[in-house]
């Protein structure tokens, strides 16, 4: 996903994994805060974490159905 997606999908529930470990992990899942400089802002439960851009590995929109 480029800079700009993670713009446009601020406030959504998201999935990431990074090239390298931050704070000893490597997948992270929670609430799309948005772009700060070359990085995204995620909450996770909480604990908001920057996750610079050129370490994300894969990230993906979480959806939820419901019936």
């Amino acid at each position: 996903m480029k800079l700009a997606d993670f713009e446009r999908f601020s406030g959504r529930e998201i999935k990431v994994r990074t090239r390298t470990a931050i704070e000893q992990q490597r997948r992270f899942h929670g609430k799309l805060l948005g772009v700060v400089d070359r990085a995204i802002e995620l909450d996770q439960d909480g604990k908001v974490l920057l996750i610079p851009h050129a370490d994300i590995a894969q990230a993906n929109l979480v959806y939820r159905f419901t019936n």
